[in-house]
């Protein structure tokens, strides 16, 4: 037998959507106190699935609980999800609560060991009772995490390394070199950080392996396009050669790791697609020079499990060294400067409130400012293209991209509300448009809208409107859009029931099934009221911004009341009775709005 392989380092491979750290954690706390026996990783399995929180392929399953599963209305009993559960014939059915329950062990929100009551830590009951934001959590988290640790599922034998920090050190000397050299500093590529990122097994090692990356990257750009290929695949078989399947992991975890990384906000993607880089946040280098100065990058020495599970459980445990009041107040007046900036930029004064003097208000203070800065941002979006349309061609351009890379292994359904949002933002006067994803400090999405909320909502003077965009093209369009879209929206009508509601669905093309559901909600009822649901392909949602465009460069920029109009032509089924006909209603509305709000209004 040979030597066994070393893996890259990963968050999860089984969790690989940050967003559903939390749902994960609710399933587990309802077996908070229980024994981590084989039956209670079997018991919270089945809980995930009754939760909905994992949906298990239909391998091995009836037409009925495929059904089930499928009917996102439905609940789905403990039994029903039991039955679901042992139908797969899983070789080690307990395996699969370990794995799942594995993440959320890592990163410190609850603690267990076999057969020892389950404990939900510190960490993990601040972010049930939402006294804590997860990428908060997620940050110290990841500070603190190291190898080697006491745990026994995550020994790594030659490992010397908090991956967190070896991350920011790496990056920093890369962009370094790149700098003295005169080349632009642009941090590293996708595939660069699942090379040499995810395979730094010694904080000691940073240096050389930011050569090697500097060396990497220059060898690579002397290739014409057509061999640069088989140069990554050779070097990757060559220098990951101890690592298990690194052609496929280097793509797999970087992926994964990234998601998560960009959730601390401390981590700026740069470009699109296959020239996506991960970048150090430049709106963060104080907090993050300050843990750099403090933390080497070595691990620490613990002499126990427990010592080492009470650490990483324990909240506050990892002191941020920026977090003192003089370092503080910089960082707020930084920010001030910027809102300052960015208000002037486009003729206006932001009113700011007073600066605080003691250290949690400033923690507050630093929060809401950063909130603010946000709104400038988007402020000064739809400033600029209204005296600039190059950056209306700008966003058709990335619509075009996304229609192009749609079927490659990107983050689009990130980027599509990013889009959805600037467009909403530039179409308009809107009062206010404002997206539920989580926001970094570059004002994009770092992940899409949490679930149980609209993807984007939508103020508007007289009437409101949520927006829904979705990748799903076949009928899982259906399964996973239709209950939530209507439901969404009936929640946000409820917020506002003097104002009439609308919804914008977007997505790549439209689902008879998806269809189906929305027209009965727009002609008859859903929950005993109609609903006002417009769906839309992207390439009918972009081309709205062409009539903007036109407006702008007539002098007379579209207003909401015009927007209202076209919605409501799009609902009018009273000559509709089928779903095509209700498609071939909305290009005719689209059309007729096209051709009559080129020019000015009368």
């Amino acid at each position: 037998m040979g030597k066994k392989k070393d893996e890259l380092w990963s968050i999860s491979t089984t969790v690989r959507s940050a967003n559903r750290v939390m749902d994960f954690l609710r399933a587990l706390a309802e077996m908070d106190g229980k024994p981590w026996t084989h039956d209670a990783q079997v018991e919270y399995q089945i809980r995930l699935i009754a939760n909905r929180f994992y949906t298990p392929t239909d391998k091995g399953l009836s037409k009925r609980q495929c059904a089930l599963l499928r009917e996102i209305a439905e609940p789905i009993s403990f039994e029903d999800a039991e039955r679901i559960f042992w139908a797969k014939d899983y070789e080690d059915p307990a395996m699969r609560g370990r794995q799942s329950a594995n993440p959320l062990k890592k990163l410190g929100l609850v603690r267990y060991a076999s057969n020892e009551p389950i404990r939900i830590t510190q960490a993990g009951h601040d972010l049930l009772d939402g006294k804590a934001d997860f990428g908060d959590v997620l940050l110290e988290a990841l500070l603190k995490f190291q190898y080697p640790n006491p745990a026994p599922e995550e020994s790594k034998p030659g490992w010397c390394v908090k991956p967190f920090i070896a991350i920011l050190r790496l990056i920093k000397a890369v962009n370094a070199r790149c700098a003295a050299t005169g080349r632009k500093p642009k941090g590293l590529t996708f595939m660069e950080f699942g090379i040499f990122a995810l395979s730094l097994r010694d904080i000691h090692e940073v240096e050389a392996t930011a050569e090697r990356v500097v060396s990497f990257r220059k060898r690579q750009e002397t290739l014409p396009e057509t061999e640069r290929p088989a140069f990554i695949q050779q070097y990757i078989d060559t220098h990951l050669s101890d690592f298990n399947n690194p052609r496929k992991n280097v793509h797999e975890y970087a992926d994964n790791v990234i998601r998560y990384l960009r959730l601390t906000r401390y981590f700026y993607i740069r470009g699109r697609y296959d020239h996506a880089c991960i970048d150090l946040e430049s709106r963060r280098m104080a907090e993050i020079n300050a843990i750099l100065a403090t933390d080497t990058g070595e691990p620490r020495a613990f002499i126990s499990q427990q010592e080492w599970d009470e650490y990483i459980g324990t909240a506050g445990a990892y002191p941020l060294p920026f977090e003192t009041l003089p370092a503080l107040t910089r960082i707020a007046t930084q920010i001030r400067e910027e809102i300052q900036t960015l208000a002037i930029g486009i003729g206006r004064k932001a009113e700011l409130p007073d600066m605080p003097d003691t250290t949690p208000m400033l923690k507050k203070h630093i929060a809401m400012l950063r909130d603010m800065r946000n709104q400038w941002q988007t402020l000064k979006i739809r400033f600029d293209s209204q005296h600039d349309v190059s950056h209306i061609d700008a966003v058709l351009q990335a619509f075009d991209d996304l229609l192009a890379h749609r079927r490659q292994r990107t983050r689009l359904s990130v980027e599509l509300e990013r889009l959805a949002n600037l467009a909403l933002n530039i179409l308009d006067d809107a009062t206010a448009i404002r997206p539920n994803a989580p926001l970094g400090d570059d004002n994009e999405p770092t992940f899409t809208a949490p679930s149980g909320v609209p993807d984007i909502e939508c103020i508007y003077t007289g009437f409101v409107a949520t927006c829904e965009v979705t990748m799903l093209t076949g009928r899982d369009q259906w399964y996973n859009e239709g209950q939530p879209v209507m439901r969404h929206l009936r929640a946000f009508e409820d917020k506002h029931p003097e104002t009439p509601g609308y919804c914008i669905f977007v997505a790549p093309a439209l689902h008879t099934d998806a269809l189906n559901t929305f027209r009965f909600a727009v002609r008859y009822e859903y929950e005993g009221r109609p609903q006002r649901i417009i769906p839309l392909t992207i390439r009918q949602f972009a081309d709205l911004l062409k009539v903007a465009k036109t407006r702008i460069l007539a002098g007379a920029p579209l207003r909401h009341d015009e927007l209202r109009a076209l919605l409501d032509a799009c609902v009018d089924l009273s000559a509709v009775d089928n779903s095509k006909a209700w498609l071939d209603q909305i290009k005719r509305a689209l059309d007729a709005w096209h051709s009559t709000k080129q020019g000015k209004p009368a």
